[in-house]
């Protein structure tokens, strides 16, 4: 469906999942082995995704509002507004998502009893508009604030805990807490690598409506160098958690697998990387970006 491709659905279930694996892989056995109350139930943890995937989902559609001619160039083929979806169903949708989230972001609100809380939600629209509409255009600040968003996603569920964790013995505190902080630094350095990579990727349509991306404002070459940086302290990231993994995980051969793809599959996209020239290479690398970014995900199912 159109409306499924125009919120962007798959990325919204690798959200949705990434919280609930956090959740109940990370943190429910944690606090289970001390007795510790977690602070959500079941219930009103759905609740709490649902606030976050109505965030992205207005996001995605903001976004594809704000960028339909550069999107013509760039990806003709996946435009859906004004397409299968009028401009002004574009903004229906966009703001009943919002609206939508907000309620119930101030029902979790009153519902742990802190009202002010509710403000993080409005100010996460309103940063994904400025966003979509002047940081993305300009050289590497739409890169890092994207970055950051994806990173949330893992930060929410910390900070919805954030009392349990407290109430947790020095040593088990400090193990959850390096988990969270890794997954929080990958998530980051492998969203913020493939934004640059899609930036030079969309290289021609960005030019032609004066975006200052860092493959527009600096080069393509600089944005490759400064994607390989990226990429490089992402492979030292993971070379370090495997020798943590190794260390305290007594990690299991399955385990170990997956992170080995990881490792791969950030060594082939490095090779990739240094090789492209078109925007075709540039596509193929960015899907083998975002299966690194995936493949954190998949990580979690065997953490347990």
């Amino acid at each position: 469906m159109a409306i499924l491709r125009l919120i962007r659905f798959p990325n919204l279930a690798i959200v949705a999942l990434t919280q609930y694996l956090l959740e109940y892989i990370v943190i429910a056995p944690a606090f289970r082995a001390y007795g510790i109350e977690r602070s959500l139930d079941g219930f009103h943890f759905f609740l709490l995704v649902i606030t976050t995937i109505c965030i992205a989902a207005g996001g995605y559609i903001i976004n594809d509002i704000l960028d339909y001619q550069m999107d013509m160039i760039n990806r003709p083929g996946k435009v859906v507004i004004d397409k299968s979806i009028s401009r002004r169903s574009a903004f229906t949708l966009f703001h009943l998502f919002t609206f939508s989230g907000f309620g119930i972001a101030l029902y979790l609100a009153q519902h742990v009893g802190n009202i002010p809380l509710v403000l993080i939600y409005p100010g996460a629209i309103w940063l994904l508009f400025v966003y979509s509409k002047y940081l993305k255009k300009e050289a590497f600040w739409g890169n890092f604030v994207i970055a950051v968003f994806c990173a949330s996603v893992a930060g929410i569920v910390l900070f919805a805990e954030r009392k349990g964790f407290v109430s947790l013995p020095p040593d088990s505190f400090q193990f959850v807490k390096i988990i969270f902080i890794a997954y929080l630094v990958f998530a980051f350095l492998s969203t913020i690598y493939r934004e640059i990579i899609k930036d030079i990727e969309d290289f021609k349509g960005d030019q032609t409506y004066g975006c200052n991306t860092l493959a527009v404002k600096y080069g393509v070459q600089f944005a490759k160098s400064i994607a390989f940086c990226f990429g490089g302290i992402l492979l030292a990231g993971i070379i370090w958690w495997m020798f943590f993994q190794i260390t305290y995980f007594n990690s299991t051969k399955l385990l170990f697998l997956v992170f080995a793809l990881n490792f791969m599959a950030v060594i082939v996209s490095l090779l990739l990387l240094t090789k492209a020239r078109s925007k075709k290479e540039f596509s193929r690398l960015s899907l083998v970006a975002k299966y690194i970014m995936v493949s954190g995900l998949i990580y979690l199912f065997f953490l347990k």
